[in-house]
């Protein structure tokens, strides 16, 4: 009786979190209906690797960067962005360090280094540039050179959008090899999207397409390889005007990361700068 009764207690349990766990993966899904979704999402899964260990915890703790990490990229206040970043980079790199005690992929080991400089990236752009150089040095740079070596592909190429702002906008990094990265990010995920019958050439990562056109304003170029800011710019313009109309065009267009989607354009169709250069450059 007693056996039966202790391998009844462990069935509920892992039951219970099993459901815990389907709990958190259906809050991030529904993140862009409420961001409280995903906050609450990060702390289901922080509860959950409290509670783990080996990979299981590590894959628990990357759960947590990554719904923080949107959260993140949500909130207004700068102390708010610097605290939730925070959070998401320290869970991350406990992810990573228990990766690399395990048997775990080289792909499994990019990704949490992925989590751990967006996190950072997105933390130094709340504290400043030159109030987060320590850490662009110490570890994003280094954690983004080693997924250049581990599995440059996760994240639609992620590395490279990274690194190419990075160098963008740290002191004394290469501006012309902060371009490079970005069109590397940027040709490595086009396709083609049709919008109200029209076919628009571009990147499915809605950060591939706005890092390089705000890299192309910040550096003044209107053409890198085969790349042309005022094409870029008219179709993603045409995209977001439509998807306003339908949001299903967000799904077409990348159905994993339409709440993404809705935050970055929006934000970079609300920064003057990169409309006054199109108007400047590209109408007639």
């Amino acid at each position: 009786m007693r056996s039966l009764i202790a391998i009844l207690s462990l069935t509920f349990a892992v039951v219970a979190n099993a459901n815990t766990l389907e709990e958190a993966q259906t809050l991030f899904a529904n993140r862009g209906e409420n961001v409280a979704n995903a906050k609450k999402a990060a702390d289901i899964y922080a509860t959950l690797a409290a509670k783990a260990s080996g990979v299981e915890k590590a894959n628990l703790l990357l759960g947590e960067a990554e719904a923080i990490y949107y959260v993140g990229i949500k909130a207004d206040a700068k102390k708010e962005k610097l605290s939730l970043h925070e959070r998401g980079y320290e869970a991350a790199q406990k992810a990573e360090n228990l990766l690399k005690a395990s048997a775990a992929t080289k792909t499994e080991i990019a990704i949490s280094n992925y989590w751990f400089a967006a996190n950072i990236g997105k933390w130094g752009e709340a504290k400043g540039v030159l109030a987060s150089l320590g850490k662009w040095y110490s570890d994003m740079k280094p954690a983004l050179e080693e997924i250049k070596d581990l599995d440059d592909t996760i994240q639609d190429y992620g590395v490279y959008r990274i690194l190419g702002m990075g160098y963008l906008k740290v002191p004394g990094e290469s501006n012309n090899e902060g371009l490079n990265y970005l069109v590397k990010a940027y040709t490595n995920t086009i396709r083609t999207v049709e919008v109200d019958g029209e076919e628009l050439e571009l990147s499915y990562h809605v950060n591939n397409v706005v890092f390089l056109l705000e890299g192309m304003v910040k550096e003044k170029k209107l053409k890198l390889a085969d790349l042309e800011f005022c094409k870029i710019y008219d179709d993603i313009s045409f995209l977001w005007e439509a998807a306003q109309e339908d949001e299903s065009i967000l799904e077409t267009y990348n159905s994993k990361l339409v709440p993404e989607s809705k935050v970055e354009f929006t934000n970079f169709f609300a920064e003057k700068d990169n409309k006054e250069y199109f108007d400047k450059n590209c109408t007639r």
